[in-house]
């Protein structure tokens, strides 16, 4: 997976339309994929719930589940 900024979500999710909107308020590059049409990638990385935010950089994997998660993420 190349370095960036992936959002796993799904069609109905109100959670992952909040994650996208606080994502581009921050203007932050992001990815966003549907859990259901990359259930392979996020069955590799251990994804169980949606928004869930996988950031790649150099390497190494962080993960943020959930809106709360994501808002840490965004201001760290």
């Amino acid at each position: 997976m190349a370095d960036g900024a992936y959002l796993f979500t799904t069609a109905t999710c109100p959670n992952c339309k909040i994650a996208c909107q606080l994502l581009d308020k921050a203007e932050i590059a992001y990815t966003k994929l549907l859990s259901d049409e990359h259930k392979e990638m996020a069955v590799q990385l251990g994804i169980k719930q949606a928004p869930t935010l996988v950031i790649v950089q150099g390497g190494e994997v962080a993960k943020y589940a959930g809106v709360s998660d994501i808002k840490k993420a965004i201001k760290a």
